[in-house]
């Protein structure tokens, strides 16, 4: 659910629904829903304690007395109940310009009595073979703009986000604090790519140790650097790096080093554009990278192609490419 967050509610609410969903429960009363809701924001208040635009709130504080002990489950429950769902629950399927096309849930009855009849669709999206991507997706999202709560900026400070190589992690330089790590790439990056190979479209994983982990890779790699007249660290950042299968980025006949067809540029420009247009949290950061507007945007990779091509490279593709996830 894209759009501008105000507080870290719709984030829970996704968490708590893709795992509702999961065991293909069909309706559920919002009093069983409570308390996982409240405990997925409870944990990201003991990491970042502002989960909100606004430095206050009456619900966000019965959250932080649960975590220290004051207040026990059937309270923070109440609580929720009258407080933690008021806006949440009409206002999930809100986007700017209007209410998004596919609906997760409908809502019946009134008071503590109402409930969520699931969607179709969610069924189909939480018992999918992505399910566990798309949590990891929402927890990025939820780091990137909690860090921003935390440190009490407003979302510009997201042009300062950098990925560290070493960590495999987004990180955030500025003057005013230190490096901070915030989340790792392949969950920020995951959902535009729909859990496919970048490349090939393979099925690929964000979840650590699984045999499908996808590697984060340079669209255009930092050995062109020299070649392209682009400085390294121009080509270490956000906006040139995607997720792909090991066989593509580092297996026999993978791309490595090798400039990529020209699609592949083309295609990395569309998916910069397209968080770009939906307000991602990474939005900024592509931004201060690439440029303030799209002719400016396109120019870096119009260079890109008239380099490659005036230089004669040899485009690399994969040998086998899977019909694109619809």
């Amino acid at each position: 659910m894209l759009g501008n967050n105000t507080q870290a509610y719709k984030f829970a609410l996704g968490r708590v629904l893709l795992e509702v969903a999961a065991a293909e429960t069909t309706e559920v009363r919002l009093e069983d829903i409570a308390l996982p809701f409240t405990k997925k924001i409870s944990r990201h208040i003991s990491q970042a304690d502002r989960q909100g635009a606004s430095p206050s709130s009456a619900y966000l504080d019965a959250c932080r007395a649960y975590n220290l002990g004051q207040i026990d489950d059937d309270a923070l429950v109440a609580i929720t109940l009258n407080q933690g769902f008021r806006y949440v629950i009409d206002a999930f399927h809100n986007l700017p310009g209007g209410e998004g096309k596919m609906r997760f849930y409908d809502v019946a009855g009134r008071g503590v009595g109402r409930r969520l009849t699931l969607s179709d669709d969610l069924l189909r999206i939480a018992t999918g073979t992505q399910a566990f991507n798309l949590a990891d997706e929402v927890e990025a999202r939820w780091n990137l703009v909690e860090t921003a709560w935390e440190l009490g900026v407003n979302s510009q400070f997201l042009a300062t986000v950098g990925y560290d190589d070493e960590r495999k992690d987004l990180v955030i330089d500025g003057p005013k604090f230190r490096r901070k790590p915030v989340y790792g790439l392949r969950g920020v990056l995951m959902g535009y790519q729909k859990g496919c190979c970048f490349y090939c479209a393979t099925e690929i994983s964000a979840e650590p140790g699984s045999s499908t982990l996808a590697d984060v890779d340079h669209v255009v790699s930092l050995d062109m650097a020299d070649f392209l007249d682009l400085p390294r660290e121009k080509l270490d950042q956000t906006w040139n790096l995607v997720l792909a299968c090991k066989n593509c980025n580092r297996g026999q006949g993978g791309k490595g080093a090798k400039a990529p067809a020209p699609e592949y540029v083309e295609t990395l420009s569309r998916r910069n554009e397209h968080y770009i247009a939906s307000h991602h949290p990474l939005r900024e950061t592509l931004i201060a990278q690439t440029g303030t507007n799209p002719d400016a945007r396109s120019r870096i990779y119009r260079a890109i192609h008239g380099s490659m091509s005036d230089g004669g490279l040899q485009r690399w593709q994969p040998a086998h490419v899977l019909p694109p996830v619809i």
